[in-house]
């Protein structure tokens, strides 16, 4: 008999005098210890009991009239009980344990395991590598990895300086793309660290009856060093198994966000906004009736940078809430009061016709039902605007991106007609005093501005415009593992990006990030509008339809996080200069 059968069988005896002697107190017994009664347990549902033979039965009825008139014999009984089912807690998760093999040590050190662009030092503590390629890698064996709900790891302990960025797992000899798996890179580490390839994300290429061939590539780099030591496969831990589910219930979740995106932008509304139009004390907004209403309590409502249009608003006692009325033409206007300064001004806000519950949810918020879609300003102040001249025509289809790597000379020489420059948003602009950047005021609201980074894209336009070339500024986010949200500071990364990505989608999730991405975007729209600082044409972005290298955001579609991003630059930018171009690009 096995250990845990052993354990079972005890488990069971101990039951049966447990419930033997408990069986009236746990059947509403009219006996009670002091202070109430004994609370209900469902037994069927536990894991010991789950496990219990026959012999729980046995000799019930005599125990329980054995010691039906000992009352202190009951509470010992009662105490076996739960003693009982904290064993069998421990023996099923001891159980469960046992179907866990133990890592299997993968042979790194020996020539049974082949380099390519890789020098490989073998010594008693770890084995060192050195990249000699572009195209550095380690082919070895595996054994057999029989199913199991758990995913196969292959995991060891690094130790790498310089990290190593697009890691990657080839599945079975001969090495094709289509089994190829993008990995996580090796973070940048002054000691060790424990790094994994997940191996089961797609199963398909593992093999449960035997060996298999797979193929680990280090970058694409020659000359980085690194050390690596206790290499094993084995199935993933707690932790793993934890992180990857939420992972997945967190795609799952932004995949039906994206749905409900889609749908957002397919729904007839009953009512459409028609006009947004901004003077100096007020913002104008009218509408008409397109559909049938169900209700007349109806009122307007504004929608910051970082709504979702899609998901319906809640509203509270500090929201500003503009009741309608439509006339008997089937039309509506309202007049908000808002200075220049107010709020009600700020990028990206929307205006959308709601419902407004009369019902408050437990956070004191009231859910709304929208009646019209988000409707984004038409017409700006005309004092905010700069008397600018139309943005010049393209005539020719020579022009170059990175114009820092030329002297201005060479711009003439080259017969270029126009250029783009490199802009990176991450940490241009912050919310709170850092050392060098300088004091600015962005709407109203006190800025600061990074010294060093303004300057050097100075240079970079001004010597384009110097040149007579038509300029276009293409806005980028570095996908920096530094990036990611700590605490209460805000970062333009999206929280959800993917390491493998070199760039990302801007961060509009919260509140915080995104009021640091409109004053990045207000800053770069006040500055290059005008004179020899002017940017013609503002990408967005850059080569959407390669979004996990240039606007990742996970395993998730982009494109409507996107459209919001555009939508919102354009309005932007075109609030400075209204003949300016807000492009996408994609790859060529």
């Amino acid at each position: 008999m096995t250990m845990n059968a052993l354990r079972c069988t005890s488990n069971s005896i101990w039951c049966s005098i447990a419930l033997g002697c408990c069986g009236e107190l746990l059947q509403s017994s009219p006996i009670h210890p002091p202070g109430g009664a004994f609370p209900s347990f469902a037994i069927e549902s536990t894991p010991t009991f789950q496990c219990l033979p026959h012999m729980i039965s046995i000799n019930r009825s005599s125990v329980q009239s054995a010691f039906r008139s000992n009352a202190a014999v009951r509470y010992v009984a009662l105490f076996l009980f739960f003693l009982t089912w904290v064993i069998g807690v421990f023996a099923t998760a001891e159980a469960q344990n046992a179907v866990m093999p133990p890592p299997q040590s993968i042979d790194w050190a020996s020539e049974a395991s082949k380099l390519h662009d890789l020098r490989r030092e073998v010594s008693d503590v770890a084995i060192t590598f050195v990249t000699t390629g572009n195209d550095p890698s380690i082919a070895f064996q595996i054994p057999a990895t029989p199913a199991n709900e758990r995913h196969w790891v292959l995991a060891m302990e690094v130790f790498c300086p310089q990290g190593i960025r697009d890691m990657e797992v080839f599945y079975q000899q001969p090495w094709s793309a289509q089994r190829r798996v993008d990995q996580p890179p090796i973070i940048r580490s002054e000691g060790w660290t424990t790094y994994s390839c997940d191996l089961s994300r797609d199963k398909q290429f593992l093999r449960e009856d035997g060996p298999i061939w797979l193929r680990l590539d280090f970058g694409a780099a020659a000359n980085k060093q690194f050390q690596v030591r206790n290499v094993v496969l084995r199935l993933e831990n707690d932790f793993e198994l934890r992180t990857r589910q939420q992972k997945l219930e967190r795609i799952e979740s932004l995949q039906k966000l994206d749905s409900q995106i889609a749908s957002y932008y397919q729904t007839a509304f009953p009512i459409k906004i028609t006009q947004v139009t901004h003077d100096s004390d007020h913002i104008h907004i009218a509408g008409e009736l397109t559909g049938k209403l169900s209700t007349a309590n109806l009122s307007l409502i504004p929608r910051n940078l970082s709504d979702i249009s899609a998901i319906a608003a809640r509203v509270d006692s500090q929201s500003a809430v503009h009741p309608i009325r439509i006339n008997a033409e089937g039309t509506f206007e309202v007049r908000v009061p808002a200075v220049s300064d107010s709020t009600l001004r700020g990028t990206g806000m929307r205006w959308q016709v709601v419902s407004i519950s009369s019902q408050l949810d437990s956070d004191g918020k009231r859910p709304t039902v929208p009646f019209s879609a988000v409707h984004h300003v038409d017409t700006f102040d005309v004092a905010e605007a700069n008397e600018l001249p139309p943005t010049p025509a393209l005539r020719a289809a020579k022009g170059m991106t990175c114009l820092s790597e030329l002297a201005p000379e060479h711009i003439g020489e080259l017969g270029l007609k126009h250029g783009s420059v490199n802009i990176v948003l991450s940490g241009l602009v912050s919310l709170t005093t850092r050392p060098g950047y300088l004091p600015t005021e962005i709407r109203g609201r006190k800025a600061y501005v990074n010294q060093g980074m303004m300057r050097q894209l100075d240079r970079r336009v001004q010597m384009g415009r110097d040149a007579g070339l038509v300029m276009a500024g293409i806005l980028l986010i570095p996908n920096s593992r530094n990036g990611k949200r700590a605490g209460d500071s805000p970062t333009l990364q999206h929280p959800d990006a993917d390491p493998a990505g070199a760039y990302t989608m801007p961060n509009l999730v919260d509140q915080d990030s995104a009021e640091l991405y409109a004053a990045t975007l207000d800053f770069l729209a006040e500055r290059y509008s005008r004179g020899n600082l002017r940017i013609d044409h503002w990408i967005v972005h850059n080569e959407i339809d390669a979004g996990w290298q240039w606007t990742n955001m996970g395993e998730v579609p982009c494109m409507s996080t996107w459209t919001t991003t555009f939508v919102h630059c354009e309005w932007l930018m075109q609030q400075r200069d209204a003949s300016i171009h807000t492009l996408d690009r994609s790859s060529h």
